[in-house]
């Protein structure tokens, strides 16, 4: 059996992307949704939808406008960040390849995540795991994708399934639309 993980993050801020992972400054996970699927069938295997607690760091009013996630939603209803990449974690471990939208941003924000929480040998094991980019794929064999300012995950929805989609910018939604976008993507052969 093949399986993939989809996955997507809301986050407290943008990376430092001129500083290491492990920087106390680095943005903190708020919103994260991973399924497992089988390849072949396409069907979740395991999937969760997590809000994450925010304990003591602060939230760039800027990332908050757009995904709309509040502090007080977070801790009324959110798990621990760690408990979040924990779980996370448990699931790529049964994965072949994991796959999202702007998959190298995620990727960094889970990275920051298992420096702080675990090790940076889960960190590098991490990094070093084979994965998908949906938005990489539709610049390369879309060229209307590929100019500037396209490419953005609605813009893939509606080339490859004729439609957007609905509540853009939470991790859930967003990684459901990654995960329809890459299995049309395979349906024509561009996978």
């Amino acid at each position: 059996m093949n399986r993939i993980l989809f996955y997507d993050t809301e986050t407290s801020g943008m990376p430092l992307f001129d500083q290491p992972s492990s920087d106390p400054r680095q943005p903190h996970l708020m919103q994260l949704a991973a399924a497992l699927t089988d390849a072949d069938t396409r069907r979740d295997l395991a999937a969760v939808n997590l809000t994450i607690r925010v304990e003591d760091w602060a939230v760039d009013a800027e990332s908050a406008a757009v995904h709309g996630l509040t502090i007080d939603h977070c801790n009324a209803c959110g798990v621990s960040e760690r408990h979040a990449v924990l779980t996370l974690l448990d699931l790529w471990r049964c994965a072949d390849l994991r796959v999202g939208h702007v998959e190298s941003f995620d990727a960094r924000i889970i990275r920051i995540a298992l420096k702080r929480y675990l090790s940076d040998t889960e960190a590098d094991t991490w990094k070093a795991g084979a994965a998908e980019c949906t938005k990489r794929i539709a610049r390369t064999k879309v060229p209307a994708l590929a100019r500037k300012g396209s490419g953005d995950l609605q813009s893939a929805h509606r080339h490859y399934l004729g439609t957007g989609f609905d509540d853009a910018h939470t991790a859930e939604a967003d990684m459901r639309a990654a995960q329809r976008v890459y299995f049309a993507m395979k349906d024509r052969g561009h996978v």
